[in-house]
């Protein structure tokens, strides 16, 4: 697909900022991004160098949350071994090829889908397991968000997976705004799959004992209001808005706990979500979910809290910070160590080095 320098979701940001970070560290990049006929001009350009002997250090690639065939406007397969092609290419020049592979969900069989749905997504698996038979026999390492993925993707061989989640940016917009009020921030989807019920009815039960917390959701409004009818009440001490760039700026910079606290289902054991390395690069400590990835990933390096998925359980943390809030400096601290190992240039740097050790 096209690269979207204006994207929010994480799956248009992190293209660009692993393409920036590149540039960044002085690489001379070309790029082979686009729908289909765009890709077909820019891999003939590429492949004209190769014969003309222009060396490439290597190739790193990033795939779509939808099969590559598909990726087209209209998702009609027109360029069907276009990747194919360039891939064989590559290998038999001796280029190093390294793909990031987003996701899995489609490995997961919805309950919920309609009978008609259900049809669809087994006819979409078609193509999926054909991105997976071309990283099988043509691609050098193939990248997941984390390694504990790799149970989970079919055909490819074990010793292929290499771990790279998201980065973070170096962040010149940290104006922490202190207050008497224990400021809470979950950034994210509202939906029945996000899983934010006991996040609702542990701040219900926060209201119910006068503790002097907030929390702020910052979701889309067509999101929230579909998910609305879903949560028996929406208690007072939670505030929603509709927002980004300065005014979730602002919200950070309020913020004294960010949020991970959703259902612990089993793609979350894998999931390594974008707003987690957000969340770090505003130094703010988080509350995540045990038997998550992202509970892990917290419980190890110090970086918050990691608690059963309960809204007793967020009451009892919620208490623990307000006894102790000095733990929230040290956190804090602790996160502005962290945060230089997880950049976007170190995340490249990772693929750098994977790449020349093969």
């Amino acid at each position: 697909m096209p690269l979207d320098f204006s994207g929010s979701s994480g799956s248009a940001i992190r293209p660009i900022k692993m393409y920036e970070a590149f540039v960044e560290m002085g690489f001379n990049v070309d790029l082979v991004v686009g729908y289909s006929y765009e890709r077909r001009k820019l891999v003939t350009e590429v492949v004209n160098k190769i014969e003309k002997g222009k060396k490439y250090e290597f190739c790193y690639s990033e795939s779509c949350s939808i099969p590559t065939l598909l990726t087209d406007k209209d998702h009609f397969p027109r360029a069907p071994f276009l990747d194919a092609v360039f891939f064989s290419k590559l290998k038999k020049n001796n280029i190093k090829l390294a793909v990031f592979y987003r996701d899995i969900y489609w490995k997961f069989d919805d309950k919920k889908y309609s009978i008609s749905k259900r049809i669809l997504k087994k006819l979409l698996e078609t193509f999926y397991y054909f991105d997976l038979f071309l990283y099988k026999y043509l691609v050098d390492i193939v990248y997941l968000p984390t390694i504990e993925m790799s149970v989970s993707v079919p055909l490819v061989n074990n010793d292929k997976f290499r771990a790279l989640p998201p980065g973070l940016d170096s962040n010149n917009h940290i104006d922490f705004i202190g207050s008497d009020t224990l400021n809470l921030l979950y950034v994210g989807g509202v939906g029945e799959f996000y899983g934010i019920d006991k996040l609702i009815d542990g701040m219900a039960r926060l209201e119910k004992l006068k503790l002097n917390v907030n929390l702020t959701i910052c979701t889309r409004k067509d999101e929230w209001d579909k998910a609305l009818d879903s949560f028996i009440r929406i208690p007072k001490n939670i505030n929603v808005i509709h927002t980004s760039g300065d005014g979730l700026i602002k919200a950070f910079n309020e913020t004294d706990v960010a949020m991970l606290f959703m259902e612990p289902i089993f793609y979350r054991t894998f999931a390594a979500p974008i707003k987690l390395f957000e969340y770090m690069s505003f130094h703010k400590p988080i509350i995540a979910s045990n038997s998550t990835w992202a509970g892990n990933f917290i419980k190890k390096n110090e970086l918050g809290y990691c608690i059963d998925y309960s809204s007793i359980s967020l009451v009892e943390c919620i208490k623990e910070i307000i006894d102790n809030k000095s733990t929230l400096e040290v956190l804090t601290k602790k996160i502005e160590q962290e945060k230089a190992l997880h950049s976007w240039e170190a995340r490249c740097e990772t693929a750098i080095r994977d790449i020349k050790s093969l």
